[in-house]
């Protein structure tokens, strides 16, 4: 496994691990404490899915792969989105009023539209297959910047989640969460413009 990989999947590891003592902290064990940990999951899952393009070596088993951790991410962004959206609803609160929010429905929508798009791609030699990669390749890096964005907006923040709820190692956990957020987003982004190269060089030499 790359370099850029493993420090992605041990930032997000991390992430949810100071996701998770808050909570603990915060005694939050209702409905709600169960959005963020699904939202942290789905974007854990997403880079999951960047994962397997950038290192399987088999195309079977690297499509596989992608499709079930993008499949899954998209089952939990929606479970998340639905429970956010049914408490607002229960307590009389408008929708969509913050930029956490109107991300949160980006990133619900583009997951969807993402898996909509993966089951149109097995036709390799066509021109609407080819679209269809393009348009999924971009349909996806948008979902995973989006989701990456949510969880800052929350978590990230000055005086945000993590900053109002951590009561022990106030500055520590804080501090470890933002930081493991921004390692993920540079490992993200570098696995990305990988995953790109490849594909560019691979687009040129079958011509």
């Amino acid at each position: 496994m790359s370099s850029l990989a493993s420090a992605l999947r041990l930032s997000n590891q991390v992430v949810f691990g100071t996701i998770a003592v808050t909570l603990y902290q915060t005694k939050a064990f209702n409905l709600f404490a169960l959005h963020p940990i699904l939202m942290t999951m789905a974007y854990y899952y997403v880079c999951e899915a960047v994962i397997s393009l950038a290192t399987s070596k088999q195309v079977l088993s690297r499509v596989q792969s992608h499709q079930k951790q993008q499949m899954f991410a998209a089952f939990l962004t929606m479970v998340g989105f639905t429970i956010i959206y049914l408490i607002k609803d229960w307590a009389n609160k408008l929708h969509f009023q913050t930029y956490h929010g109107l991300l949160g429905s980006i990133v619900a929508t583009t997951l969807i539209i993402a898996t909509i798009f993966s089951t149109f791609m097995f036709q390799r030699y066509s021109l609407s297959a080819k679209l269809f990669w393009f348009l999924h390749g971009l349909n996806g890096s948008i979902s995973v910047i989006a989701l990456w964005t949510t969880l800052w907006l929350h978590y990230g923040a000055p005086n945000g989640w993590f900053d109002h709820n951590s009561r022990i190692f106030r500055q520590a956990i804080p501090l470890g969460g933002k930081a493991a957020l921004v390692v993920s987003l540079g490992s993200l982004l570098g696995l990305l413009a990988q995953i790109y190269t490849a594909r560019g060089n691979t687009v040129k030499k079958s011509k």
